[in-house]
């Protein structure tokens, strides 16, 4: 159950990191934005499936699905900042159905309506609006590939461009989660994919000067094999049988070692992977 819980931490210090190198910089901030939305979503899950029973279910459901509103939005403005398009009326659009969805999931039972109970805990039940809400983000996925082909297009050599859409692509197979609303008992694995894909992003937003593509995917895997051992070691102190303020205490110490010495075992790292795989090229 803590596995959204630490993805949430994860994804959070991220978009800190990222915002805190270049704060002034748009790119950094809409990429820190759409880490806050993630982060608020996963978070909420986190919390639901640990203290379903200590906690307002139906409440913190209905909270948790504001950001979830939101995603469209938040990506899509992050696209449209990273392709360099200027904000449009789609987007303005796409803020008010965000606002729209984020409303009647607080205040009805059209988008969410309550949630079932399954293994693992509970989990939100789609109301009778929520294949509307589905649509509209296929609708914001086909806008979004699209501004990244355009992109690509025009440069092909842009590897910049093919490792964002390889990570958006990637995002996407995080609507996974949809299919639980709809009654199949499949545990929500969608955080996997957030996460391989925000570990991208945040690569891509500050490494933007590109050679090679297997320079790129040998640097960018060891940038997740870093945060991926970092996330499993707090996924385990997580599931560990101790007291939840043990838990915390743990999980929050053992932030500090990745704050302080992640970047610098993510270069050894990549520096060890291109002298053995990239040394001929």
């Amino acid at each position: 159950c803590f596995f959204p819980f630490i993805i949430s931490l994860v994804i959070l210090l991220m978009g800190g990191f990222v915002l805190s190198k270049e704060p002034t910089r748009k790119l950094n901030r809409s990429y820190c934005f759409l880490c806050l939305i993630t982060f608020g979503w996963q978070l909420s899950w986190g919390i639901l499936f640990c203290f379903a029973q200590r906690i307002n279910t139906d409440l913190l459901i209905r909270i948790g699905y504001i950001p979830i509103s939101f995603i469209p939005f938040a990506l899509c403005y992050f696209t449209k900042v990273l392709t360099e398009h200027k904000p449009n009326k789609l987007l303005v659009f796409s803020l008010i159905c965000s606002t729209v969805f984020s409303l009647l999931a607080l205040f009805s039972n059209l988008f969410v309506n309550g949630y079932r109970i399954f293994s693992w805990g509970p989990y939100p039940r789609a109301g009778i609006l929520h294949p509307i809400f589905l649509l509209y983000i296929f609708i914001s996925i086909i806008q979004i590939i699209k501004l990244f082909l355009t992109q690509y297009t025009h440069n092909p050599k842009d590897t910049k461009t093919f490792l964002l859409m390889t990570a958006f692509i990637i995002y996407c197979g995080s609507a996974i989660d949809f299919l639980t609303n709809y009654g199949l008992p499949l545990y929500p694995l969608g955080f996997l994919f957030l996460f391989i894909s925000y570990s991208f992003f945040a690569y891509a937003i500050l490494k933007h000067s590109f050679m090679d593509i297997s320079l790129i995917l040998s640097r960018t895997g060891a940038y997740i094999l870093v945060i991926g051992s970092s996330a499993a070691l707090l996924s385990f102190i997580a599931a560990y049988p101790t007291p939840i303020v043990v838990k915390i205490l743990l999980i929050g110490l053992g932030t500090i070692p990745l704050i302080l010495f992640g970047d610098k075992l993510r270069e050894k790292l990549q520096t060890s992977a291109e002298e053995k795989w990239l040394s001929d090229y």
